[in-house]
């Protein structure tokens, strides 16, 4: 059977991995975590592109029938190209925009992403489909990819980074906070503690299940479903430290592992 193919910058992908084992049992996957060259959010677009097509290509020699982009920042700078070339389907991974706004009540939308998806314009364009006054409130979060990476979710240090975030809109009406960045679902219950004692109501949202879905959707569209029972298993590679990075990915996925 066919692999499923999930990439990203780091670990943040493992959170929509999670997802798709939990509607797609009986698939067979493979992870490439470009640990060694993460964060990506405040690499230049000519490297990102460089990167994530490199990786790709790897995963490419796996014979897998279908790529998931499980990675806001290479989705935003590749997802065009790699579709164009690639005659298996891409799936790419957006910010929760639309679901967002719509839970809005008569607060705003805050965005958390890193700089290089925001300064994207596919980010943008998506943004002004929903918010054409540019009400949203973008929050570039340099540092916490960075320290997510690190797998200690519970650190204090991501709380603290969190807060200063948020901190500087203390007295803004939120009502809804996109996770733009697989990594920050690794971390939304702290997300979601912090911006509830600064913007009591606010809630959380993110992409995963949404693209897991769609990714159900179009395999199935082209015959592509898998018929197995569970057994097939992940496969997971990274150009990281493998050993450090084997418990991480345990913790989040569980599942059989090969680096």
């Amino acid at each position: 059977m066919r692999p499923i193919a999930f990439f990203d910058s780091g670990i943040g992908g493992l959170s929509v991995l999670a997802a798709a084992k939990e509607l797609l049992p009986g698939e067979r996957f493979v992870y490439y975590g470009d640990n060694g060259r993460a964060p990506y959010g405040e690499r230049t677009a000519v490297e990102i592109f460089d990167y994530t097509v490199e990786c790709v290509l790897e995963l490419m020699h796996l014979d897998i029938k279908a790529l998931v982009l499980a990675c806001n920042t290479a989705t935003s700078v590749t997802v065009e190209t790699l579709r164009s070339r690639l005659e298996i389907p891409v799936i790419s991974m957006e910010p929760a925009i639309k679901p967002a706004f719509a839970m809005r009540k008569k607060g705003r939308v805050a965005v958390m992403a890193t700089p290089a998806t925001l300064d994207q314009p596919r980010f943008l364009n998506l943004l002004q489909r929903f918010d054409p006054k540019r009400s949203a409130l973008l929050l570039p979060c340099s540092d916490l990819v960075g320290l997510i990476e690190e797998g200690d979710f519970e650190a204090p240090k991501i709380e603290a980074c969190i807060e200063e975030v948020f901190t500087p809109h203390v007295g803004a009406a939120i009502d809804a906070v996109v996770l733009g960045c697989t990594h920050f679902v690794l971390v939304e219950e702290t997300v979601q503690r912090v911006c509830q004692s600064l913007f009591p109501g606010a809630k959380t949202v993110h992409g995963n299940e949404g693209t897991v879905r769609h990714l159900a959707h179009v395999l199935g569209q082209r015959g592509l479903l898998g018929e197995g029972a569970g057994e097939g298993g992940v496969e997971f590679y990274s150009s990281g430290d493998a050993n450090r990075l084997r418990d991480i990915f345990l913790r989040i996925a569980g599942a059989k592992t090969r680096t």
